[in-house]
């Protein structure tokens, strides 16, 4: 397991907020988040309260996206599927859309656990395993049967049963 580092707690002002973000930000995407926070601080009137709000939540936003990051590198999910709903959470562009994703990758990891310890783990596997053996590979799997169908001398075809399984392993 990867260990990871905790997150301080962020700054309460904008400038210190995204300086910390800068320093301890690493999710893909997060050096253009960040850009896109600093560009907005430094094109927008910063006298408005509001305005001051806005970039702290973009930063909140960003720093959101940092603990999920973190989670992940944790193996907090397991499901099949979680890394690409990660990378879809870590594309959110509000704190709405992220909070929404983080609750899909709890529920399909509670539905994972529910079906028998990540059941649908192994099934999932399984299936990937058997869609990537090639033709031919399928080929030399499946040909002694159809040398053992009419015959009665099993010896060859379980001889190219071990060859077929050496060739696949």
């Amino acid at each position: 397991m990867v260990q990871v580092q905790r997150l301080r707690d962020l700054p309460g002002s904008p400038v210190a907020a995204l300086k910390y973000l800068s320093s301890s930000t690493s999710y893909r995407g997060s050096r253009s988040d960040l850009a896109r926070a600093k560009r907005y601080y430094a094109e927008t009137e910063t006298d408005s309260a509001y305005a001051v709000q806005r970039v702290y939540d973009k930063a909140l936003l960003i720093y959101d996206k940092e603990t999920l990051y973190r989670s992940a590198k944790r193996d907090l999910w397991t499901y099949p599927g979680w890394r690409v709903d990660v990378s879809k959470a870590l594309r959110s562009s509000t704190q709405k859309d992220l909070e929404s994703a983080k609750g899909k990758l709890d529920r399909e990891q509670e539905l994972d656990d529910a079906l028998g310890n990540g059941i649908r783990s192994r099934l999932g596997a399984l299936k990937a395993y058997f869609l990537n053996i090639s033709g031919p590979t399928w080929l030399v799997i499946v040909f002694p049967y159809f040398l053992h169908v009419g015959s009665d001398a099993p010896s060859g075809a379980l001889l190219l049963c071990a060859l077929a399984n050496t060739y696949v392993y």
